[in-house]
């Protein structure tokens, strides 16, 4: 895989109320970058979870099915970071609300987690 310096370059705008297009040739990368951004939000969800909690409280949730919740939270809240809210659906976390039922499932996403950084309300 080659090293992706794009993702460096394109984080400073992501916080700016802009819209950003990417555009390129089939094949390129575009996707690639795209399953980059998703990583990155996940990793700065996942410090700011640490800043409020031991690492210890902080878990995943994941069936041999692949269904899966990005982060469990002291047992208590669980997450599912997606890069549009658009791409959250319900009926994928079925199971763990089934299993779980006690436990509160957010959606964290792109387009509502800058406003909340911004406030400082990410739990």
């Amino acid at each position: 895989m080659f090293n992706r310096t794009i993702l460096a370059k394109i984080a400073p705008f992501l916080e700016k109320d802009q819209i950003i297009m990417i555009t390129g040739a089939r094949q390129v990368g575009k996707t690639t970058l795209l399953l980059l951004l998703k990583r990155y939000l996940e990793n700065i969800v996942f410090l700011k979870f640490l800043n409020r909690y031991k690492i210890d409280d902080i878990n995943f949730w994941r069936t041999q099915n692949k269904n899966e919740v990005d982060f469990i939270v002291n047992r208590e809240q669980a997450f599912e970071v997606k890069f549009n809210s658009k791409h959250f659906q319900k009926s994928k976390y079925l199971k763990f609300i089934q299993e779980y039922p006690s436990i509160k499932l957010q959606l964290i996403s792109y387009d509502n987690i800058i406003n909340k950084l911004k406030l400082g309300e990410l739990t």
